[in-house]
């Protein structure tokens, strides 16, 4: 990854312009439950938070990163801002993949209602994860008219269900307060199933979530 990739600053200027992103190692997933990532609230003008924060940037993924064979879990990027959970499940579904993933998760802008442009998803097995590479590297036939180009990767660091299950399940996104469609999700035989009980207490995020107002109009 940029930021912190140490590992990969013989690729010179390539690295470097990933670099500026804190929390490295493809931490562009919401916190779970410790470390400051993402951009500071001051210099936003946004209130100062507390704790781990509720929206970070996302991170740049080389496409390139070479597989092992054993990935399952891969990143969709420049989704459509629009496009919400339902819709990212229904264009899975109707590309074939009901049933062959266990693992969705679409990060919001809790200020703006919006989702952040990718998602993660993991498949059952390497073979599926590479179809679904095939299927959506360069896919642009969106349910509304959109510009954007999907690209795929592998996602990194964190690869299968356990360990994105571990990641998550005791993050502020999983608080009572926050809605369904905001939270990662895990399926089984294509129905999605409750999410694993956190082990410990789960902060209440310090930013609530939009509702009862109409998001802003996004690019696309």
């Amino acid at each position: 990854q940029g930021g912190r990739g140490g590992g990969r600053r013989n690729q010179g200027e390539k690295g470097s312009k990933r670099g500026g992103q804190k929390g490295g190692g493809g931490s562009d997933q919401y916190g779970a439950g410790g470390g400051r990532g993402g951009r500071g609230a001051a210099s936003s003008g946004q209130p100062q938070m507390r704790g781990p924060p509720l929206v970070a940037a996302p991170v740049e993924v080389p496409v390139e990163r070479p597989a092992t064979g054993a990935e399952t879990t891969v990143m969709l990027r420049n989704i459509p801002n629009r496009y919400t959970q339902d819709m990212l499940l229904e264009l899975l579904d109707g590309q074939s993949f009901k049933a062959a993933y266990d693992f969705v998760y679409l990060p919001m802008d809790f200020r703006n209602g919006v989702n952040l442009g990718y998602a993660f998803v993991n498949l059952l097995t390497h073979p599926e994860a590479m179809r679904f590479i095939e299927t959506f590297q360069g896919f642009s036939s969106w349910t509304f008219d959109s510009a954007k180009v999907c690209e795929v990767s592998w996602a990194h660091p964190h690869q299968g269900l356990g360990e994105h299950v571990e990641r998550y399940r005791n993050s502020p996104v999983m608080h009572p307060t926050m809605p369904e469609e905001y939270k990662p999700m895990v399926f089984k035989d294509g129905a999605r199933i409750p999410f694993p009980q956190p082990t410990k207490a789960i902060r209440a995020p310090k930013l609530r979530p939009v509702h009862d107002r109409p998001n802003p109009v996004p690019q696309d």
